[in-house]
């Protein structure tokens, strides 16, 4: 019956409690005084930041930033605790109010805006209301990052006094190692003393039992020497702890526990999006690192092809200026004269070719190559590269023979730029063959693609130079058989060339035994919007 009642009083005292708290939440909205009976007194008696427990004498002076938590921890010293109460607290700024009623003894605040805060804690009940607590910090993330470095550079030039060499140490420890050898006999002689005095003296060894009675109270004591000690006095009634008490304790405890978790909810959540930032922070300086080792080789590239343009330029133009001296300083029949003004022509026009060929990689490389796309038969663009190429091959006593697929369709594609393609594979073959050599050219219908190959039987390539073959600027170790002009950048250009197309580009060779270059072009239209067609 007593449990019970005891119940029924909790639930009637809780709905006053409840009644009396929004009485004081609504005065307090409304801005009206509320009468604080000072015996009675709530003070604050933990701050925590995070996790730093911060010492009472920098309360005054408390600046967080938005990233931390704040957590207060207080008490209500009351003349009469054993009813039941509740802990009123507000928060306020220039801008905003917050006021919540609470059993629990702890308050947490977490990503507050930045300003001036005032924290005003109070007790009550429905006899009486303490005295508050007042407490003002500040939220500032500029201060609060200042004051973090000031603090750590104040922990490092501590850190390097402490290390700095005491000059007296020497002589302390001198004089501490000569004392301890005069007290050492001394010292020794009162152990074996000790020792000898316990061993005469035996003690009377005791076991204590616990043998609880109904009042659960009395404690018999049994000693070897069978002395027992008289039962300790049983709890007075009125000293027990009530009901209220306990259910409110153990209501607080549930209440500070649910604190705690929600705290560490916090900590935990804090904790993933810090590790989710520190991913996406170690994935942007992988991307920088990438894009700035890429720069540097581009850097390289750009580098080493403006060498190979100067050294190519450079002996064609020392060249003409030799042959021009040479007009100028000799009685030159007509027929002689002619056949420097040839020279000169010749020379010049590698000049122009080697200008024209730089002049399309850097047109390549800023710009995204569009394509004049039409129907096409690959075997007409084959035929006209194959008719233009005819004289230098016969110069060069070099055979060319045409093996064209006779069910090879027609397909989309630029002409001008599959024919730039097949020119520079076909002067290729002949630079790098020598004097009655052979060169193949083949066209094959390989049903998603078109398939051409240009084989010769040449100097062929190493695996070095297959591996870098249409590598801007490459130069491989073959050179032409008959010097003529070569800049490295024409397999460049047909690699870039292909690929507008979404084609693919290869190259089987031998060191020795000639080379066969190919690419394929898909049968399929090219589609818009790639960056590539128009």
């Amino acid at each position: 019956m007593q449990i019970k009642r005891g119940i029924t009083d909790s639930i009637y005292n809780g709905k006053i409690i409840i009644f009396f708290s929004l009485i004081f939440i609504v005065l307090s909205l409304l801005g009206q005084e509320v009468n604080y009976n000072k015996n009675f007194k709530t003070k604050i008696d933990y701050l925590i930041i995070d996790k730093d427990t911060i010492q009472k004498d920098k309360w005054n002076d408390i600046v967080i930033s938005q990233k931390d938590s704040i957590t207060f921890i207080f008490h209500c010293e009351a003349k009469d605790t054993t009813k039941p109460f509740l802990f009123n607290i507000k928060l306020q700024n220039e801008n905003d109010i917050n006021i919540r009623s609470s059993r629990t003894r702890v308050a947490l605040y977490y990503g507050l805006p930045e300003g001036n805060y005032q924290l005003t804690i109070y007790a009550f009940s429905q006899r009486w209301t303490s005295y508050p607590a007042f407490l003002n910090f500040n939220v500032n993330n500029k201060e609060d990052s200042l004051r973090n470095e000031i603090e750590r550079l104040n922990k490092e030039n501590i850190k390097l006094k402490e290390k700095k060499e005491d000059p007296t140490k020497f002589v302390i420890n001198k004089s501490h190692i000569i004392i301890a050898l005069i007290l050492l006999p001394v010292l020794v002689g009162l152990i074996i003393a000790m020792f000898r005095f316990r061993k005469r003296k035996k003690p009377a060894e005791s076991y204590i039992l616990f043998e609880p009675d109904e009042e659960l109270n009395q404690k018999i004591i049994i000693e070897e020497e069978t002395m027992a000690t008289p039962a300790p006095a049983p709890i007075p009634a009125s000293e027990k702890p009530s009901y209220d008490e306990l259910f409110l304790e153990n209501q607080s405890l549930k209440d500070e526990i649910e604190v705690l978790r929600t705290q560490i909810n916090i900590l935990q959540s804090r904790s993933f999006e810090l590790n989710k930032q520190n991913k996406e922070l170690e994935e942007k300086a992988e991307k920088l690192s990438k894009g700035k080792k890429e720069l540097e080789e581009l850097q390289k590239q750009k580098d080493e092809l403006f060498a190979i343009i100067i050294h190519d330029i450079k002996n064609p133009v020392a060249l003409i200026k030799s042959l021009v001296e040479l007009l100028r300083s000799y009685d030159l029949t007509a027929t002689e004269q002619m056949e420097i003004i040839d020279d000169i022509f010749e020379t010049t026009t590698k000049i122009v070719s080697l200008s024209q060929e730089v002049s399309r990689i850097l047109s390549l490389e800023s710009t995204a190559i569009t394509l004049n796309l039409e129907q096409y038969n690959i075997n007409e663009i084959i035929n006209d590269v194959f008719r233009r190429n005819t004289v230098a091959s016969k110069n060069k006593n070099i055979s060319m023979l045409l093996d064209l697929g006779s069910d090879v369709p027609q397909i989309e594609l630029d002409y001008q730029k599959v024919d730039e393609i097949i020119d520079n594979l076909i002067s290729n073959a002949i630079k790098f063959s020598h004097a009655g050599g052979e060169i193949r050219i083949k066209s094959i219908n390989a049903e998603d693609n078109v398939v051409v190959e240009i084989s010769d039987n040449g100097l062929g390539l190493s695996e070095v130079d297959i591996q870098k073959a249409f590598q801007r600027g490459s130069r491989l170790s073959a050179k032409p058989t008959a010097n003529e002009p070569s800049s490295g950048l024409g397999l460049w250009i047909v690699r870039k060339l292909v690929e507008a197309h979404n084609g693919r580009v290869w190259v089987r060779s031998a060191l020795g035994k000639g080379s066969t270059f190919a690419f394929a072009i898909p049968v399929a239209s090219i589609k818009k919007g790639n960056g590539n067609g128009k």
